[in-house]
């Protein structure tokens, strides 16, 4: 019964509409909620500026939207980072998923907000998606202050 029990807390195996009480016990069961929701949205966002770099706050953002086909996401948090920045060449618009320091970046202007649509809270619920008109240096260079963890 234990087993069961931790099973059914420690993995993604219930469904959806089933999570409420298992997110009092773990809330990053909640975390995998709503994963095409912000791809879709980041789509859209992108759709504005087909060649924009995508950079988000935390690497569950960047995992969900490659899973759901997007172009590679970029993200300075934890092991993200080690994959490096965005080709140099890239300096054109940007699709931010998540708050940056406004320094980094150019002409911000918010265009969405995600909603899992679930009603659930997780990290990703309402995300500010901002796209800039680019970054203001080159990635190499910004990259070293970018990364962080907790």
């Amino acid at each position: 019964m234990t087993g069961a029990a931790s099973l059914i807390i420690g993995l993604p195996l219930l469904p959806i509409s089933a999570l409420a009480p298992i997110l009092v016990a773990n809330k990053k069961q909640g975390e995998q909620a709503g994963w095409p929701e912000p791809a879709s949205t980041v789509a859209r966002v992108q759709s504005q500026a087909p060649t924009a770099v995508i950079f988000t706050r935390n690497y569950g953002q960047a995992e969900a939207l490659e899973y759901y086909g997007l172009p590679s996401a970029y993200s300075g948090h934890m092991s993200y980072a080690d994959w490096g920045p965005p080709p140099s060449e890239t300096t054109g618009p940007v699709v931010v998923v998540g708050p940056y320091r406004p320094e980094w970046f150019r002409e911000c202007r918010e265009v969405a907000a995600h909603d899992n649509g679930l009603g659930i809270e997780s990290e990703k619920q309402g995300v500010k998606i901002s796209l800039r008109a680019g970054n203001s240096r080159p990635w190499y260079a910004m990259w070293g202050e970018l990364p962080y963890y907790y």
